[in-house]
């Protein structure tokens, strides 16, 4: 005001005062956001690689099954209906092999066996959804592979054919035998038939032990 009036005679510091404010605050906010940066970061860097190993644990493939996007997605009592083929696969005799092994040599010998595993699966469209020990369960698209004919003879003999497995699994080989030789009567190209129907003659040769499950060694790769 005295300058204003004549009175004094003073500096017009007023713009000058409003500038370094308007500074210091652009420097403070910049200081600042420079300094959050690296730890803003670093939290996302944790976040891609708690997303990357929860990867491991629940596969994406999975995920899709359910029509979610990522985990935090996934509500309880997500599910789906849906038609799959599913692998089941384990060492056989692992246990055996393992006691004559160090823990070392045993997460090794896992590790060589998943090495090898998990690309073809992975090859073929599927994916492994467990890990149970030596074993692993994997989940692939349902494949087409036989003919129309093929699949139209399996539809007729299906009746046949699972009477057949339970004869099989009841020991009574010569009545399963009979069934599965109708199945191949039927359409000839009847794998699953034919590897049965040869298991029913090799314990009708060789007979089968008090503990016997049902299973059989695969001698065949």
């Amino acid at each position: 005001m005295l300058d204003y009036n004549g009175v004094i005679a003073t500096a017009q510091v007023a713009p000058y005062g409003v500038f370094a404010f308007m500074f210091s605050q652009a420097f403070l906010l910049s200081s600042r956001f420079a300094a959050a940066f690296p730890a803003v970061e670093r939290q996302a860097a944790e976040l891609r690689e708690m997303y990357q190993a929860s990867d491991r644990f629940v596969p994406h493939q999975f995920l899709g099954f359910l029509g979610r996007g990522s985990i935090i997605e996934v509500e309880a009592g997500d599910h789906v209906n849906a038609t799959r083929s599913v692998l089941f696969a384990d060492i056989r005799s692992f246990t055996a092999i393992s006691e004559a092994m160090s823990p070392d040599d045993n997460f090794r010998f896992l590790n060589s066996y998943l090495e090898h595993m998990e690309p073809a699966i992975r090859g073929n469209g599927g994916f492994i959804d467990k890990y149970v020990g030596d074993a692993i369960m994997a989940l692939c698209e349902v494949f087409d592979a036989d003919e129309e004919s093929l699949r139209a003879a399996k539809r007729a003999t299906v009746t046949q054919f699972d009477e057949g497995i339970e004869l099989f699994y009841q020991q009574r080989f010569a009545q399963a035998a009979e069934r599965f030789t109708a199945c191949l009567v039927r359409d000839a190209r009847d794998g699953a038939a034919a590897r049965h129907l040869e298991r029913c003659q090799h314990y009708q040769r060789v007979g089968w032990g008090e503990r016997w499950d049902g299973y059989t060694r695969l001698e065949d790769k």
